[in-house]
């Protein structure tokens, strides 16, 4: 088979290989930006924080009150201006799980590619978030901070009462979602198209090296930080 057929290729993939030529600068600041909006929305636009402002003018002291709300308003401040870092972060241990994972299956997959493709399958991760909002902001006007926590769309964590299920459950749940599915599809994907291999291969990669330690990391984490 002619692996240069275009013909072989899904639209998905045929899309990809049209567009893969993209600016990696441009990408990251679109996905902070975008990243740095759904926070907004989230946090702000729907006042799910609206209950901590209450207890504070609840508390009859002006001085502690509005160093609270400094000690808050820094707290915010701290959480859009780490967006790049974390994400910097997370690419880059996702890129070297992939990396470090290809050598076990007879590959050399460049770090930089590999980088490039965690940037570029994030963008699935926003639709949850944006179901979120669209749930809160026009389907359920009247909810608490804990139930807008708890609220994980697409993810099998919606089926469990999460005040009655362990932090490994919890977080566990939470990360099987069509999302994450989503986001180990397109690695499989961004692998085939680059290097030509079939999908199954690609997916051996992925499958034995992101999933697992995507795994060890939900357990190592509910165990220590629960």
């Amino acid at each position: 088979m002619n692996q240069d057929n275009r013909e072989t290729y899904t639209g998905l993939e045929k899309w990809i290989l049209e567009n893969r030529k993209f600016n990696p600068l441009v990408l990251f600041i679109i996905l902070c930006l975008i990243k740095a909006v759904l926070i907004f929305l989230q946090e702000d636009l729907l006042g799910y924080r609206a209950d901590f402002f209450v207890d504070i003018s609840s508390l009859g002291d002006e001085e502690t009150s509005a160093m609270l709300s400094l000690m808050w308003s820094i707290k915010i401040f701290l959480g859009y201006a780490s967006i790049p870092l974390y994400y910097i972060s997370k690419f880059s241990v996702v890129a070297l799980i992939l990396w470090l994972g290809s050598f076990g299956f007879g590959y050399r997959i460049p770090y930089p590619f590999l980088f490039k493709l965690a940037m570029g399958a994030q963008v699935v991760f926003f639709v949850p978030e944006l179901v979120k909002i669209l749930y809160f902001g026009f389907a359920s006007s009247q909810y608490g901070v804990d139930e807008f926590n708890a609220f994980q769309p697409l993810s099998f964590l919606v089926f469990i009462d999460v005040s009655e299920s362990s932090p490994f459950i919890i977080n566990l749940l939470e990360w099987l979602s069509i999302p994450q599915v989503l986001y180990v599809y397109l690695l499989s994907v961004g692998i085939r198209l680059k290097y030509r291999r079939t999908l199954k291969q690609a997916f051996a990669v992925v499958g034995g090296s992101y999933v697992p330690v995507s795994l060890f990391w939900i357990f190592f984490y509910s165990v220590v930080f629960a």
